[in-house]
């Protein structure tokens, strides 16, 4: 008898031990934690007060009469890390979330059709981080957004379709099973009556 799509989707990520894949989802999950802690506080915080001071015409920042260093313009709650520090920590920071969400679908494919829960939720905390990480980008960093906005949703798209289509192909095989049932049986008492 051959095996189903997906079977050997289920043999191709060799997840049979029950023990190694409780493991493996538990460092995902808490990889995915860490990374969406890292999205709501990021290094150097965001900002407290908005400020509109004009920037000096030097690049190095000044002091006022009061000792407090006039900066950039910037917006409060909005993230104090800029520039290119910024784009790699988000960057680097969304790939590590979105391949840990990607881990914990692997893990939950021999599970299917049972862990939908799963992918439903991890899909919606996905979207969950796109949505904190977009709204701490400063106004100023419109590429920044862009970016890391397309990454986000098109690994999650791109994700999202595998465990979609092995979802479709266990039902649909689930279905002809239920259809050909009586053939089936007949199949199985031939290959007795032909071992005698």
């Amino acid at each position: 008898m051959e095996l189903t799509t997906f079977e050997r989707w289920k043999n191709r990520f060799n997840l049979e031990d029950e023990s190694a894949r409780t493991i493996i989802t538990g460092i995902a999950t808490l990889i995915a934690t860490a990374t969406y802690q890292a999205a709501l506080s990021p290094p150097g915080g965001y900002w407290g007060a908005s400020s509109s001071n004009p920037p000096a015409n030097s690049t190095v920042a000044t002091a006022n009469s009061s000792g407090i260093a006039v900066e950039k313009p910037h917006q409060a709650g909005k993230i104090i890390l800029s520039g290119e520090d910024l784009y790699w920590f988000a960057g680097l920071n969304t790939t590590i979330f979105l391949a840990s969400i990607a881990t914990i679908w692997i893990t939950a494919i021999p599970g299917l059709p049972h862990t939908l829960p799963v992918y439903l939720l991890t899909y919606l905390l996905s979207g969950a981080y796109l949505a904190t990480a977009i709204t701490g980008f400063p106004k100023s960093d419109v590429f920044g957004v862009n970016i890391a906005a397309g990454l986000c949703i098109t690994l999650l798209l791109v994700g999202s379709t595998v465990p979609a289509f092995l979802w479709l192909n266990y039902s649909m095989n689930k279905l002809r099973v239920r259809i050909d049932a009586p053939g089936r049986y007949v199949h199985d008492f031939l290959e007795l009556k032909d071992r005698k």
